[in-house]
């Protein structure tokens, strides 16, 4: 992100110095400008006035502006089967994991792909996001199940948006209860 600074040349070193190491460029012809109190406002673009009281919540700001969305966090990274492209996939759009010999495989509703990650490195950062661990080699995103049947041998039967089934094993039916809170 470009910035235009307009300010004293005391607080251009300073600001200028917090300013690249977050990983931005002061440029004179920016969107964003941050204008010292006292100084000129440019003819366009945003500008955020400050004051060298406020350099703490000025320092803030631009760790703010430096920071990756949110949302960015939502994706995973797979290669298809049946090429060796790689896609961008949202964890919306994951039916499940499965684990398979040394491979782990992201099937979605039209498609399967192999991630790099383990199941359960998978399972640590995804268990906030709606996905469960329903078997050793299974870890299913609970947004997409459409039915849960009570199985055979205590165990459960997922259907799936996308017309698949899968088993809860006995030994995953407790948490994945506990889970749900069913």
């Amino acid at each position: 992100m470009q910035i235009n600074l307009i300010c004293s040349n005391q607080l251009r070193k300073l600001l200028t110095e917090t300013i690249e190491s977050r990983g931005l460029s002061i440029t004179p012809n920016a969107r964003l400008s941050f204008v010292e109190k006292g100084f000129d406002l440019p003819e366009q673009g945003l500008a955020v006035i400050f004051d060298y009281q406020s350099l703490d919540d000025l320092s803030d700001f631009l760790g703010l502006l430096n920071k990756k969305p949110e949302n960015i966090k939502n994706i995973i990274i797979g290669r298809r089967q049946d090429s060796e492209t790689f896609e961008i996939i949202s964890y919306e759009d994951i039916m499940y994991f499965e684990a398979e010999g040394n491979y782990v495989h992201c099937i979605t509703n039209k498609d399967n792909f192999r991630v790099k990650n383990k199941l359960y490195e998978l399972e640590s950062t995804l268990c906030e996001q709606g996905f469960i661990r329903i078997s050793k080699s299974l870890l299913v995103n609970i947004m997409n199940i459409t039915e849960i049947i009570p199985w055979f041998g205590s165990r459960l039967l997922l259907k799936l948006k996308n017309k698949n089934e899968v088993e809860v094993s006995r030994n995953y039916v407790r948490e994945f209860k506990e889970f749900l809170e069913i």
